[in-house]
């Protein structure tokens, strides 16, 4: 059995159907995207009003930055502190469309993105340009706090280009978006580790969490040039469940209330359950995903099917139909939110 395969086939299968759709008779291809997804999600909770913006694609859309606010705000938790929402997101949002990491090259050069943070000389007239180039980037917080912000930013975003490069190179000989697809599987499993390892080694500054390793990629229309932190297609995304829950967990404090850290087991699991739905609607990849639905499907039908497990064709109808019943969940969910 190979369930990475059978959730490649379907997950590139309906995004394709969909980006056909928006743009016909094109051809598609497979990139490894350093950016951040930030995925937004219509509610009536004011204080997510700024970040929560509706799309007419659905209820789940994606927007592409070097950074996100739950990404931002889980490495402040992580650090004993706690981020200021609304500016943090008003500071993301006008960073989406700064091309940051563009500028730091022209500064330092690719090969210096990572002595860059230890250089003082460059790295205090680095902020100073981005200052005088793009004062509102500026206007959110003062500048020491900024410069902060910017700093824990770039750290990560310096590491997905870095990353991102390695991977398209290690499936530069792959041709179809499936099989490019199953090579950024390969180098999850056989490099990953490795990978981390050796960012750590050159650039300690950086804290680096289970979640931060998901690689994200998108199918894009072959010959479009879109600008920076803008998304053009469909995207997948791998890495493993338990990284994505504990960043789930971590990022909803602020919406779902700091105790749901220390709620009754029960409650974890409808938690879990509700996030399976979304992670497999938005075209995660991970090698638990069959089993985690499979043991889903039988807390819901109240049946035991761990007799069907060991069989490829039901293990394929299990995920598709799943697959189909996440993205009709969400929908649904999206608009009795529209109705409240």
């Amino acid at each position: 059995m190979n369930d990475i395969n059978i959730q490649i086939e379907t997950v590139t299968k309906y995004a394709l159907a969909e980006l056909r759709k928006k743009f016909p008779g094109k051809e598609f291809d497979l990139i490894v995207r350093d950016f951040a997804p930030a995925i937004h999600i219509r509610m009536r909770k004011t204080q997510l009003a700024e970040m929560l913006k509706y799309s007419g694609e659905g209820f789940v859309f994606e927007g592409f930055g070097l950074d996100t606010p739950s990404a931002q705000g889980t490495m402040h938790y992580l650090n004993g502190a706690r981020m200021n929402y609304e500016k943090t997101i008003s500071f993301l949002r006008e960073l989406t469309g700064i091309p940051v990491l563009e500028e730091l090259k022209q500064l330092a050069g690719y090969d210096n993105l990572i002595p860059w943070i230890r250089n003082s000389s460059i790295n205090d007239s680095f902020f100073e340009i981005l200052r005088s180039k793009y004062p509102r980037l500026f206007s959110y917080f003062d500048f020491e706090t900024t410069v902060k912000e910017l700093t824990i930013v770039l750290m990560a975003a310096i590491e997905r280009k870095y990353r991102s490069d390695a991977i398209n190179y290690h499936i530069r000989e792959k041709t179809t978006i499936e099989d490019k697809l199953e090579g950024v599987v390969d180098w999850q499993i056989n490099h990953n580790r490795e990978w981390f390892e050796k960012i750590r080694n050159y650039m300690p500054e950086l804290s680096t969490h289970g979640f931060q390793c998901v690689t994200v990629t998108e199918i894009v229309p072959r010959g479009i040039v879109y600008p920076v932190g803008e998304i053009g297609g469909k995207t997948i995304k791998l890495g493993t469940f338990n990284e994505l829950n504990v960043e789930f967990i971590l990022s909803q404090r602020d919406a779902l209330n700091e105790d749901n850290l220390r709620t009754d087991p029960d409650h974890l699991t409808e938690m879990r359950d509700l996030f399976l739905h979304m992670l497999i609607a938005r075209r995660y990849v991970f090698p638990e995903a069959i089993d985690k639905i499979l043991d889903y499907q039988n807390r819901a039908t109240k049946q035991n099917l761990d007799n069907l497990r060991n069989i490829e064709d039901f293990r394929k109808y299990v995920y598709h139909s799943f697959f189909i019943h996440s993205r009709v969940f969400l929908e649904k969910l999206y608009r009795t939110y529209q109705l409240l």
